[in-house]
Order: C-alpha cells, then structure tokens, then sequence
C-alpha cells in the first residue's frame, strides 16, 4: 500500500468481506454451504472464523459500527 500511494497507483480491494463472511449476517445456524469450495468455509475452517467473527462483533458494537464497517476500515 505505502508503495501504490506513492507512485499514484489505485488499489482496489478485493474480497474486503470475505466472501460474505465478514459481513456480519452469517452465523453458526446459518452458513451459506454454496461457499463451501472457498477454504474459509471448509467443514474444518467455518466454525473457528466464525468465532473470530464473533469477537470482531464485540468490537463492532464497542465502536457502535456495523462487523462489515470495520472489517472495510
């Protein structure tokens, strides 16, 4: 990123939320298993990110800002 500022260069990101994960609607109740060929939602991956999720909402509702909100900042 400091290299792209300082030739001029814009980045464009890709996959910010995770492929869905990170934008605060998924749960353990409700994974979307369309997503299951992407490693993050593996049978072995999707409960261990989910929790992370979890604390990143802890963060989210300390800083009254939605989980995709600071996932972006």
């Amino acid at each position: 990123m400091p290299t792209a500022r300082e030739l001029g260069i814009d980045v464009v990101a890709f996959g910010t939320l995770a492929h869905g994960l990170l934008g605060g609607t998924m749960s353990k109740d409700k994974v979307d298993h369309s997503n299951a060929y992407i490693p993050l939602f593996h049978k072995e991956n999707i409960d261990k990110n989910l929790s992370l999720v979890e604390v990143l909402r802890e963060i989210a509702v300390e800083k009254q800002m939605t989980v995709a909100q600071l996932a972006v900042a």
